[in-house]
Parts: C-alpha cells; structure tokens; sequence
C-alpha cells in the first residue's frame, strides 16, 4: 500500500477520504491535498477525465491547457502553476461574486475548527488555492503514468504542503480560496463541481484537527 491508496477501484458511494484511501500514517496529513481529484478519479466519471488526460501509448500524458506532453514540461507547468496562483483574483468585481458562489457553495457548514461563514469567506485575498490543488493532481497522475518514482511524486506533494502552510493559516481557508478561484479562472482546470462536499466530508472525519497546518 503505497501513497496513492488501493489499487482495486473503491466504491462510489460517498466516504471519508481517510477510510477510502489508506495511506502510511506518515503520508497521511497530505491527503487533503488534491482531495476532490482523488475523489472524482475514484468515480464512476474518471474514464472521462482519463480520456482527456492520456493520448497515445500508455504512459504518456496529454494536458493540452498546459502544455503537458512529458516529464520536462510536466515540471514547467508546475513551476508555471505555483507562479499564476500568485495573481488570480486581480479583478475585484470578480472577486465578489467568487465570494458570494464559494459561500453558497459551502453553505455555513459548521464544523468545529473550521469556519465557512460569509464573514470569513469575505477576508479571503490569496486565490491560489486551486493551481496548488492542480499542482497535487499532477503529482499523482504522474504516478499513475509511470513517469516517476512515488519518492519524487511525494517530493512534489511536500512542496505543495510547504506553500499551502506558508500562505494558508487553516485547512479551511485554502479550501475557500479553492473554490472561489474556480469562479475566477477561465482555463479549464477539470475542478469537481463537487469539491466543496468532498472538502467537507474530510473535515467532519476531524482531518483538520489532527494535522493542523504547519504542523
């Protein structure tokens, strides 16, 4: 059992991410990571994703929004994710009507330790959340193509972690900033219409309790 979870295809019933995909408990808080890409992957939808993902012999990799074709251009589009997610959100008008979706979307969920409230969701100003949720998805797409080892795939999740915890003080707040940045963006970045339930069904398991950020 590897970082990735199960091999054999977990069921699409709705679940607690932990419990559906049993990691090392070292690897454990890195989880959230991605989280509703591991999750519709997992579904009965990811043969479409996959279609859309992998063109031509097996192992090889088709992104066409980003340009990926290969290892090296692989890591180019992840050093050009990380860079972008630094900018989004430079319109204002946008930004509050991200807001206002991104607070319908969660719906106030009360889930102790985590705060979802309009109140919170307006203080959001970092909307880097989905290029480093992106960024995740990679990591283990390359995985599971074969094209590195689980220690370099992991390396990349490390990183991802490091700039989540650098410019997030919550688990919750990089979830907002998320799914408000799929409001924003106008590339297609396949994000799961249904990410804030996913994102909420890992916090009610108290994930967030137990590897606060930075921690």
């Amino acid at each position: 059992m590897g970082l990735f979870g199960k091999k054999d295809k977990p069921p699409t019933e709705p679940r607690d991410l932990l419990s559906a995909y049993p990691v090392r408990p070292e690897w454990e808080y890195l989880l959230t990571l991605g989280a509703p890409y591991l999750e519709y992957y997992a579904g009965e939808n990811s043969s479409l994703i996959l279609a859309d993902l992998t063109k031509g012999r097996e192992g090889k990799l088709y992104y066409p929004v980003w340009g990926i074709c290969n290892p090296p251009s692989l890591e180019s589009a992840i050093a050009k994710l990380v860079d972008d997610s630094f900018t989004v959100g430079a319109r204002p008008g946008k930004i509050k009507s991200a807001r206002k979706v991104a607070a319908e979307r969660f719906g106030g969920a009360a889930i102790p330790g985590a705060d979802f409230s309009i109140e919170r969701i307006s203080q959001i100003t970092d909307f880097g959340g989905l290029h480093l949720e992106f960024v995740a998805h990679l990591a283990r797409i390359e995985m599971g193509i074969s094209w590195g080892t689980e220690d370099h795939a992991l390396g990349l999740l490390h990183s991802v972690y490091d700039e989540v915890s650098r410019r997030f003080s919550t688990w919750s707040d990089y979830m907002i900033s998320a799914v408000a940045a799929s409001q924003l963006l106008d590339q297609n970045l396949n994000f799961p219409h249904s990410s804030p339930a996913i994102y909420l069904r890992l916090l009610q398991t108290g994930y967030h309790s137990k590897y606060p950020l930075g921690q």
